[in-house]
């Protein structure tokens, strides 16, 4: 509702063992787990009253009080890089969702996307991804010490072409956070990045 209907779900299963140990979750059934949970929330949020028969979760006729603004629901982004979660994406997703690769190192996954969705007798679902990046301020240097790859505005307009290229539809920017003032200054470089992008 406060987007407007323009919000997407990001699902990953997760690579940290530690913090399944947290939860009391077995760190080998995650995969399991999530297919289940993407099956609930996609019923839930598809139907005004459902029911559930599932391995872990079982539930009987209940009426959803939360409908979503999208219909029949907000879009499924399945996250991962591994054939699973590609696999995951083309049967239970509305896009994958490879996160911190750059553009020349999305082909082989993106070809078994395309063959595992044609076996499927499905088209290949479209494909949007994260990158964590900072963008320097025209005539200066990357700030010394930091881990987070940093472009100039015009690199940063070309790996925006580059994922475009490659038949990525939605980029999201991890940009520089400390603090408010440096953040609104990423997304007006950002913002400028992406027009040289567009020409």
């Amino acid at each position: 509702v406060l987007s407007g209907g323009r919000m997407v779900l990001g699902v990953g299963v997760g690579h940290v063992p530690g913090e399944f140990e947290a939860l009391g979750v077995p760190y080998g059934e995650r995969g399991r787990l999530t297919d289940e949970y993407l099956q609930v929330m996609a019923t839930l949020l598809e139907h005004e009253e459902t029911s559930f028969e599932g391995k872990t979760i079982r539930f009987p006729m209940v009426r959803n009080l939360i409908q979503p603004v999208q219909r029949p629901r907000p879009p499924f982004l399945i996250g991962g890089t591994s054939r699973r979660a590609v696999r995951r994406a083309v049967d239970l997703g509305d896009g994958w969702l490879p996160a911190h690769l750059l553009p020349d190192q999305l082909g082989p996954g993106l070809e078994y996307l395309a063959e595992y969705a044609s076996s499927q007798g499905k088209p290949a679902p479209p494909v949007s991804t994260v990158i964590v990046v900072g963008i320097t301020e025209p005539g200066q240097s990357p700030p010394p010490g930091s881990r987070r790859m940093f472009r100039t505005v015009d690199e940063t307009a070309q790996l925006i072409s580059e994922f475009a290229a490659a038949g990525v539809v939605r980029l999201a920017v991890d940009v520089p956070n400390p603090n408010l003032a440096v953040t609104l200054r990423q997304y007006e470089l950002l913002a400028e990045a992406v027009r040289l992008a567009e020409t």
